[in-house]
């Protein structure tokens, strides 16, 4: 990825136009699994779409986007009570596994939601209302 990222900015430079990549699968064809498929849904329907959302990056921002780490010093600085959401089958569980095992927090909690994928976090009303339900309480006791 790094080198196709690479490869793109010395292209967009040499050719002045920019290759993009999607954010999430341009047609529901495309969509290589469930998640992926509700994440076309999502995006690219009324279900959540907005008009001047593109739906897609420049194949440039790859490097930026793997070598970005939102948890960086997460040992160190998030000592804040902790409490943690993820779908039993989304595709990011592992990013949300990595934070609990990287938080420094004394007070840390993980919920899983049974059978949730990513997407269904979003608007998913029974798994919204389960995550609303460890929530709430959470915010309540903790701030």
């Amino acid at each position: 990825y790094v080198e196709a990222g690479s490869n793109a900015r010395t292209s967009d430079i040499s050719s002045g136009e920019y290759a993009i990549m999607p954010l999430a699968p341009m047609k529901e064809s495309d969509a290589p699994n469930e998640e992926l498929r509700q994440a076309w849904e999502y995006y690219h329907t009324p279900r959540a779409q907005y008009p001047t959302a593109p739906g897609y990056a420049t194949l440039r921002s790859l490097n930026q986007i793997i070598t970005y780490d939102a948890y960086h010093m997460a040992e160190v600085y998030l000592t804040q009570p902790t409490q943690i959401v993820a779908g039993s089958q989304a595709g990011s569980k592992w990013m949300s596994d990595d934070l609990y095992d990287r938080a420094s927090s004394q007070d840390k909690r993980y919920h899983i939601v049974e059978g949730a994928n990513h997407m269904d976090l979003y608007d998913g009303k029974a798994y919204v209302a389960e995550a609303i339900s460890v929530l709430a309480p959470f915010f309540e006791e903790t701030l």
